[in-house]
């Protein structure tokens, strides 16, 4: 008998590998897209420990331009689209973040090959220490990397890691995000979600 949706949705599971439990063995990984591996990872930590206060957050998102595929064209300038809540990666990761109706997303197309840099708006329910949080929340995450001054695209590209510079002044919080668009956000994922389903080393990446 034939395997009908819902049972092949049993055997499946979304691939934002930091999601993951490291026992899990599913038949199938649904592998995140670019912007929102950087983004859900961006606001986890905040969402987990029910920081997030009910306003909108607000993301400007700037991607190489290999994220819109073989036939993408090289722009001369950082060039908007699909700004506001028309993006398609919107419902991904608002369903993954268990959030309704509170992203707005300003994506833009870069005039360099590879890389991702979100910035992330934020308001929190209460002051927290959002750098000790998320350092203690990807504490065992070997590709996460929470840095306190700064994060550059030029660290992770070529790489499976994603680093993250997270700031707040009272309930305002700032969640600068980067990570390689093929690697992280693509291939990267896919081979680390690969490893984690079959129990090999999540570090046999490249």
């Amino acid at each position: 008998m034939a395997d009908y949706p819902f049972e092949l949705s049993q055997k499946s599971i979304y691939g934002l590998s930091e999601k993951i439990a490291k026992n899990s063995h599913r038949l199938f990984v649904a592998n995140p897209g670019c912007y929102a591996t950087a983004i859900e990872l961006g606001l986890l930590p905040l969402v987990k420990n029910n920081l997030v206060s009910g306003s909108k957050i607000i993301i400007r998102a700037s991607s190489g331009y290999t994220g819109a595929g073989r036939k993408a064209k090289v722009p001369k300038t950082i060039t908007s689209y699909k700004g506001g809540r028309q993006h398609q990666h919107i419902p991904e990761i608002e369903q993954e973040l268990d959030i309704r109706q509170q992203l707005l997303f300003y994506p833009q197309v870069a005039p360099w090959p590879r890389g991702i840099e979100a910035v992330i708006r934020v308001k929190m329910s209460i002051e927290a220490d959002i750098l000790g949080l998320y350092e203690q929340f990807y504490t065992n995450e070997l590709f996460v990397r929470v840095k306190p001054n700064g994060v550059k695209t030029e660290n992770v590209v070529g790489t499976n890691f994603c680093d993250i510079f997270p700031e707040a002044n009272g309930l305002s919080a700032t969640i600068k995000v980067v990570i390689d668009n093929i690697g992280k956000g693509g291939a990267g994922q896919a081979v680390q979600n690969f490893n984690i389903m079959f129990g090999l080393p999540e570090k046999l990446i490249y």
